[in-house]
């Protein structure tokens, strides 16, 4: 690990292919390997789903300035009383930031770089963020203990009950929309349920537009009839293949032994292989369930199987 020397006070950073970094003390926004002079007491910063501009909220002096990030070049647009944070929306089309001192939400339009609207909303608004579709704003209201969301199409809010001086929001990804799945399954039922077997070959694919996978990242549930299991986050481990990367995990999980694995095929197509004994699969019959899960989204398929005693 290695540390860059910003300005003074760093407050937020936010990514393109460089790191721009607030620098609430000295009145800049550092750029690796450069810095920007920007406004007064520059708080938090935000750049377009393009990255073509970067956004910065200067608390100190009622302003937001807009750096194109190819040539550095900064403009500055006027705003609320002690701006804090900025977001845009996930279309690009509008920045939303939040004016602590008067308790307001400037709406900035990309294309004019003019306010559009100002929403009042609760005390003292800090981090906002919208959902990934950019129907709704939810910004944290520091001084009175409030979320406030806002319609983002009509410019309506809502407040809703927070814990004590909320600061921070974020929003949960979307789950990955597993839009098809199918198995084929074999199935060997032993004498001793410790020893029943059953070998897995599946394909699912995900929506288009939606999130990948990162099986070594997430929780993966896998179910076959009665047998269930949660593969927790870490379990899985990368291995480099030549056209694509594999996800595998080997071992005992409980009393069963099995290994799993997971492949980009591309396209949102995945391959999935898993196989496992002393799995206890007493009354399995056909058509038998076969689940697949990432986080909270799931797919099931029912197979037919010729299982073997």
């Amino acid at each position: 690990m290695a540390t860059i020397v910003a300005g003074k006070a760093p407050f937020e950073v936010a990514i393109t292919q460089r790191a721009y970094v607030a620098n609430n003390g000295s009145d800049s926004v550092s750029v690796i390997t450069s810095t920007i002079l920007v406004g007064t007491n520059p708080n938090g910063v935000a750049i377009t789903p393009d990255g073509t501009f970067a956004y910065v909220a200067n608390n100190g002096d009622n302003t937001v300035s807009k750096i194109v990030t190819a040539t550095r070049a900064v403009g500055t647009i006027g705003v609320g009383a002690e701006p804090n944070f900025v977001a845009i929306t996930p279309d690009g089309t509008a920045a939303y930031v939040t004016n602590g001192d008067d308790g307001t939400v400037s709406v900035i339009s990309m294309a004019s770089d003019a306010i559009v609207t100002t929403v009042t909303v609760g005390s003292f608004p800090n981090g906002i963020a919208f959902t990934p579709d950019g129907l709704h704003a939810y910004i944290a209201n520091d001084g009175d203990n409030t979320v406030s969301v806002i319609d983002t199409a009509t410019h309506r809010f809502g407040n809703v009950p927070a814990g004590k001086h909320p600061y921070g929001v974020a929003i949960k990804p979307p789950s990955p929309g597993l839009t098809s799945f199918s198995a084929g399954l074999d199935i060997r039922l032993a004498a001793n349920p410790k020893e029943d077997f059953f070998r897995l070959e599946a394909n699912f694919t995900l929506a288009r537009g939606s999130r990948n996978i990162l099986p070594v990242a997430e929780a993966v549930t896998l179910g076959v009839g009665p047998y269930t299991t949660v593969i927790a986050p870490g379990a899985f481990k990368p291995v480099p293949k030549e056209r694509s990367e594999e996800s595998v995990i080997k071992g005992t999980i409980g009393s069963v032994r099995q290994e799993v694995s997971i492949e980009s095929e591309g396209s949102n197509s995945y391959e999935l292989n898993a196989h496992a004994r002393g799995a206890d699969l007493k009354g399995i019959a056909n058509p038998v369930p076969v689940t697949l899960g990432f986080s909270d989204d799931s797919i099931t398929a029912r197979v037919n199987t010729g299982e073997r005693g």
